[in-house]
């Protein structure tokens, strides 16, 4: 469910003309991001409450296919 909801979004980031997906990541959600392409994009952020938080970037114009 998880796949199909990110596969869902990436399509639609794409349809309104941006090139990229960013997020941030929770530790737990890293590798679940890592399988679908997305690389990191800068240092962990610390967020309130002490989480860190990882920004993540996917180029989706070479990635249309995944």
């Amino acid at each position: 469910l998880g796949s199909q909801l990110l596969l869902g979004l990436e399509r639609e980031i794409r349809r309104r003309g941006h090139p990229d997906a960013m997020l941030e990541s929770t530790a737990t959600a890293y590798m679940f991001y890592r399988k679908h392409g997305f690389v990191d994009a800068g240092p962990p952020i610390l967020r309130f409450g002490g989480v860190a938080a990882r920004p993540m970037r996917k180029a989706l114009e070479a990635a249309a296919a995944t």
